[in-house]
């Protein structure tokens, strides 16, 4: 007897986790909008050090668990800089060789 795994990424799925909790979107996912993100104390450390390394010109990285925020996080910082004043650089894969990386971040700066 053959077992079929559900997992969220199936449409009906989708729609029931929307249907059931009343959600116009998909939450937890990588482009969860910013406006619609819970601050917790641990977000606000992370953004502070951000714009802490922001306002010194430095360079930073940011480790977390699946699920933890990561994305959004990066997304409220982004969105609160304003693009005419920055290059930013999202690169969301980092298991490639080191020179993939820089072409990488190369090409998101200057397309």
């Amino acid at each position: 007897m053959a077992t079929k795994t559900v997992t969220t990424k199936t449409p009906r799925t989708k729609t029931r986790l929307k249907s059931f909790f009343g959600f116009t979107a998909l939450p937890f996912t990588k482009d969860s909008d910013p406006d619609h993100m819970f601050q917790t104390g641990m977000h606000t450390r992370a953004l502070d050090r951000l714009r802490y390394l922001l306002d010194r010109r430095g360079t930073g990285a940011i480790f977390g668990s699946p699920g933890s925020g990561k994305s959004l996080l990066l997304n409220t910082f982004i969105r609160s800089l304003g693009k005419a004043h920055y290059a930013i650089a999202y690169v969301t894969h980092t298991t490639c060789a080191t020179r993939d990386l820089y072409r990488d971040i190369i090409d998101e700066v200057d397309p």
